[in-house]
């Protein structure tokens, strides 16, 4: 239960107004919209940006 209590608090203090997407794709554009590039989103992921940058961007 403490996970759960944990993403809960952490989910508040990011300020969440709705679910994260749940695809792929919107996960990634998700994450692109917040770090503001590929190549912070690929840092995070620890995948290459060309990796990012394949997947279908909306």
């Amino acid at each position: 239960m403490g996970d759960i209590d944990d993403a809960l608090d952490r989910a508040d203090r990011e300020g969440f107004t709705r679910e994260p997407p749940k695809t792929l794709k919107g996960r990634i554009n998700f994450l692109v919209r917040q770090l503001k590039s590929t190549r912070a989103v690929a840092e995070a992921l620890g995948v290459s940006q060309r990796s990012v940058e394949a997947l279908p961007q909306g």
